[in-house]
């Protein structure tokens, strides 16, 4: 599986060339996963700059917690070279983010799971009548009416 990576900086319709801070991209010269496109990006100090507060929302939504990927049975072993080893179980850690797997007809994102400091607040301003559960624990689910799209599942 060849990958390439690529780096363009904020200001790189004026200097392509500099290493400053910009965008990372990671492309594959065989997409694995038809409906799957991944981009992986990562927070950059600028030098003299310092870095911006977390900003607070009445949601209360504080960061993104995994997500959910439905996978067809016939592309598991694709995606074990993805994580470079066997997937045992239903989850899987991928840096800082932990990957919910579950069986699919397709190989899609199916959820977007939010961790947040209150579930009342977040129902509250995401106008959401009642909570379900979901993998054993308490959450609200925000379904996209496009089930092409992944949902949002938040989390305490």
């Amino acid at each position: 599986m060849s990958a390439k990576y690529k780096h363009r900086n904020y200001d790189w319709a004026k200097d392509g060339k500099s290493r400053l801070p910009g965008w990372n991209f990671l492309t594959f010269a065989k997409p694995r996963f038809k409906n799957v496109f991944v981009r992986f990006t990562e927070y950059e100090p600028v030098p003299g700059r310092r870095p911006l507060k977390r900003p607070r929302h009445p949601n209360t939504a504080r960061e993104i917690w995994g997500l959910e990927l439905a996978v067809r049975p016939r592309d598991l072993s694709a995606l074990e070279k993805v994580f470079g080893g066997e997937l045992s179980g239903d989850r899987a850690r991928l840096g800082g983010l932990t990957l919910l797997l579950k069986p699919g007809r397709a190989t899609r994102i199916a959820a977007l799971v939010v961790k947040c400091g209150s579930l009342k607040r977040f129902s509250r301003a995401a106008k959401i009548a009642s909570e379900i559960r979901w993998r054993g624990r308490r959450a609200e689910l925000i379904r996209n009416p496009d089930r092409r799209m992944w949902d949002i599942v938040a989390i305490d």
